[in-house]
């Protein structure tokens, strides 16, 4: 099961795209995106009636995917102790699985987006454990609602703030705006960050994908329309913020 990554292009999905299913490489998914005028990309042509290609938008080689596991897994080892480096690399790996479905195919696995929201509630029990917070026999929920209760609240900002993105972009426009695969990544993304990185996270993932627009209408010319798929932009961005945030909690120096 996969759902719709939200994207970036002018808004000419239909108001039904959201809730009609269709069929992706043996994989069922709801539609939606976040739509932009004056965008046009090789392979993805969008019509007045639909506005939606399940064309690849961005094909990179697979070593690259490959290269940047690596070079994930050598930052958190290098960089972090055990079993926070491990939970990183786990979550890198994740976050390279649901960059490449949404370059190819605006998917964004829900399976995918639920191991990073598992593996986040597992990593705010598990650390604490490590640096000497107790024992195995006192994980009662009296001992654990203190270290999960923080990375839940976030989880559920980031739920409801796209939930409410998507309906009033839907309310204004009478358009489908933000694919719900978004909205839940949001929420499996936030039980890595508090609410400061959260916002510091929306911005990097807002700006580079606004900076990739605008370098994609300079690259092209006229009033075409494309999709980005935003779900690209947003898990890197979560999981450098939840990077730095283990690293230094200040956020080197940005939270005020």
């Amino acid at each position: 099961m996969a759902t719709k990554s939200a994207a970036l292009a002018s808004p000419v999905l239909p108001e039904t795209r959201n809730t009609k299913s269709v069929t992706l490489k043996n994989e069922t998914a709801t539609g939606g995106g976040l739509h932009h005028e004056g965008l046009d990309r090789k392979g993805l042509k969008a019509d007045e009636e639909d506005g939606f290609s399940e064309e690849s938008w961005l094909d990179l080689p697979p070593a690259l995917y490959f290269l940047a596991v690596v070079v994930i897994g050598l930052c958190a080892a290098t960089l972090l102790p055990p079993p926070d480096a491990w939970f990183f690399t786990g979550f890198g790996l994740l976050a390279v699985i649901i960059i490449r479905s949404d370059l190819e195919s605006f998917l964004i696995p829900d399976w995918a987006s639920l191991a990073v929201l598992l593996l986040g509630l597992a990593r705010a029990i598990i650390v604490p454990l490590a640096d000497g917070w107790g024992t195995l026999g006192e994980l009662l929920p009296s001992n654990l609602w203190p270290e999960l209760w923080p990375a839940l609240a976030t989880a559920l900002l980031g739920f409801v703030l796209f939930y409410a993105i998507a309906r009033l972009y839907h309310v204004f426009t009478a358009r489908e705006g933000l694919g719900f695969g978004d909205v839940k990544l949001a929420g499996a993304l936030g039980v890595w960050l508090d609410p400061f990185s959260f916002s510091v996270m929306l911005q990097l993932a807002a700006f580079s994908a606004l900076l990739v627009a605008l370098l994609e209408r300079g690259f092209r010319q006229g009033p075409r329309t494309t999709l980005l798929p935003f779900g690209a932009f947003l898990t890197p961005c979560a999981w450098l913020c939840a990077f730095l945030l283990a690293l230094e909690p200040d956020l080197l120096g940005l939270r005020p």
